[in-house]
């Protein structure tokens, strides 16, 4: 403690938690008090605002698709504290969808592209949550070229006759789907019914309705077989 002076006296008295300075000055007695950062006190700090957790995203399986193919990919997200306010895709790499649908939501639709071999495309999904928190994950679609479709001339021997017949498998066969017979008349052979230039259009129809396509050649007595292109009739006696 230090001590000056009867009139004005300075009274300095050092405390564990600061320093008191008295002053007598013209009858009044002036408390200054400089406090420190240390315990002893009796009040009690703040609580501070919760943190937000961040949301987690989820973009959905890889997958491998042909051109032309419809996808979806099935996004989500999730958040532990709150809820998710907003999903955003994008295309990030890899040739241009065909078509996207749904990039606002959760469920994103793609319409693949043609491509000349196989082609990885990138797509990232961002959720953001009621705080303003973001989260992303990425999904890639693996696009392949189209199978071409399949057409073969066959041969078959029956009771003693050469035949041939085609087989023509589209694009959109499934195994064990439907099967269409076709037996030709009058007005050319089999390639000549089912080519692009006949009026009946079969390999369009087959191609839409997904159906296996089986034309026998007819027989022309005359030649002795039915391999060539005047077999125009299909004799079932």
């Amino acid at each position: 403690m230090r001590r000056t002076g009867s009139n004005g006296s300075v009274y300095t008295l050092k405390a564990c938690c600061g320093v008191i300075k008295m002053r007598m000055a013209a009858g009044a007695l002036a408390l200054l008090l400089a406090a420190c950062g240390g315990g002893g006190g009796g009040g009690s700090a703040g609580s501070s605002a919760p943190i937000n957790a961040a949301p987690t995203a989820d973009a959905g399986a890889n997958q491998i698709v042909q051109e032309a193919d419809r996808i979806e990919l099935s996004g989500a997200g999730t958040d532990s504290d709150g809820a998710i306010e907003s999903y955003r895709w994008r295309q990030l790499s890899g040739p241009a969808a065909a078509r996207l649908a749904g990039t606002a939501g959760a469920t994103l639709r793609v319409t693949a592209p043609p491509v000349q071999s196989d082609a990885d495309l990138v797509f990232e999904l961002t959720v953001t949550d009621n705080a303003g928190a973001r989260a992303t994950d990425r999904a890639t679609l693996t696009v392949r070229p189209a199978a071409a479709p399949s057409r073969l001339e066959l041969p078959v021997r029956h009771d003693d006759l050469n035949r041939i017949y085609t087989v023509y498998t589209p694009m959109s066969y499934a195994p064990g789907g439907p099967v269409l017979m076709l037996l030709h008349g009058g007005g050319g052979s089999m390639r000549q019914v089912i080519g692009s230039n006949s009026s009946a259009e079969w390999l369009n129809i087959v191609d839409r309705e997904g159906w296996l396509l089986i034309a026998p050649n007819g027989f022309d007595r005359a030649d002795g077989d039915g391999l060539g292109e005047s077999q125009s009739w299909n004799d079932l006696r």
